[in-house]
């Protein structure tokens, strides 16, 4: 009998940069579930990156896991 390894979770950073606030979301896209999720004021007076960075901090420190983080910017 041949057992099928486990499978890693895999998981997607779905992100809305809005005009008045950026929301971002991982989901897993097992189950189809939200992880985490959060929000930030976009930030068009400085870089518009800022918001980006303040949700995916937030994302990372309420997940724990840095697995799905293919391509940081803080």
């Amino acid at each position: 009998m041949t057992s099928t390894p486990a499978r890693a979770p895999v998981r997607v950073l779905c992100v809305d940069v809005g005009s008045t606030f950026t929301k971002a979301a991982l989901v897993d896209l097992g189950p189809g579930s939200i992880v985490a999720a959060a929000a930030h004021r976009t930030t068009i007076d400085t870089d518009v990156l800022d918001g980006y960075d303040a949700c995916l901090a937030a994302l990372v420190a309420r997940d724990g896991s840095l697995d799905w983080l293919c391509f940081p910017r803080f």
